[in-house]
């Protein structure tokens, strides 16, 4: 068995440059994805999604992600249940809230996401609580500041004045929504599932059963398993992929061609990567690494 983590878990939360912008060629026929990062912000990451019938895997980010439903209907799993989220709400999700969005209506939906750093944020708001009480808010003001910066960012415009309105933007979020309170805000979790999280981040690209992981924890499988669950809201297998996706992300960032990417990353074929890339990030690995425009 692999060495136990003796600290806390080896840095996944760093967030890599991206080499270029990803385009708008479309995912399938009426939809179109776009993932980029703004000159000079490298602890900045920005979506622009349209779907009509795509469904994302569940997921999470270690990022802060906070972003609007521009048009359509969101319909996705968060904190233990399902919500429907119309055009015009504010989606406000703290890093580790599982969600897996898919079309709430016929025509689907669009969004718009910001995906900040801690130490952005920090620099940018100051110090903030310490994560958001809700998920979802209705709030016209702070939806169209929200929407307004992102299409700035999106224009390339003049970056002291986009970064000026994210400032505003936060600014509104400090003001308009309910912060969960220090004393109710959720921890990570029990010591052993931790250690469990902690195991399978530091050893994604790896062969892991659950055996190795009950020892981790020192639960029976079947107690690991639906703790596991029951804390995360994932299973350590989907929680695995998850952590798979996010390094591969990191190597496509600096580089790594897709095929090697996959290899890396444990993947049994490029094409299976492909597919379960697209799950969780919305865009595939081709569109994410998008070769020949640039480094930013």
């Amino acid at each position: 068995m692999k060495a136990r983590l003796s600290g806390g878990p080896r840095s996944s939360t760093s967030r890599t440059p991206l080499q270029s912008d990803h385009s708008h060629e479309p995912l399938s026929p009426g939809e179109a994805a776009r993932i980029w990062q703004p000159r000079g912000l490298a602890d900045l990451e920005l979506l622009h999604g349209r779907y009509r019938t795509f469904s994302f895997a569940r997921h999470f980010h270690d990022a802060v992600a906070i972003g609007v439903v521009e048009t359509g209907r969101m319909r996705t799993y968060c904190q233990g249940r399902v919500h429907d989220v119309p055009a015009g709400h504010v989606i406000l999700l703290n890093p580790g809230d599982v969600h897996a969005p898919h079309p709430g209506v016929a025509g689907g939906w669009s969004f718009r996401m910001f995906y900040l750093s801690h130490a952005l944020i920090k620099d940018l708001a100051g110090d903030r609580p310490p994560g958001f009480a809700k998920p979802f808010v209705k709030h016209d003001a702070l939806y169209l500041s929200l929407l307004n910066t992102h299409r700035k960012f999106e224009l390339d415009s003049d970056r002291l004045e986009a970064e000026s309105l994210l400032v505003s933007g936060l600014a509104s979020i400090n003001q308009h929504v309910p912060w969960a309170e220090r004393s109710t805000f959720r921890s990570p979790g029990p010591a052993k599932i931790e250690r469990v999280r902690e195991y399978l981040r530091a050893y994604c690209m790896e062969s892991i059963s659950i055996r190795e992981l009950s020892e981790v924890a020192e639960l029976s499988p079947y107690h690991l398993v639906r703790s596991f669950r029951a804390q995360v809201g994932l299973t350590p297998h989907a929680f695995l992929l998850q952590a798979r996706i996010e390094q591969s992300r990191r190597l496509l960032a600096s580089g790594t061609s897709i095929t090697e990417t996959a290899l890396h990353t444990g993947f049994v074929d490029q094409s299976h990567f492909t597919r379960l890339f697209k799950r969780f990030t919305g865009v595939t690995p081709a569109k994410y690494l998008s070769p020949g425009s640039g480094s930013r």
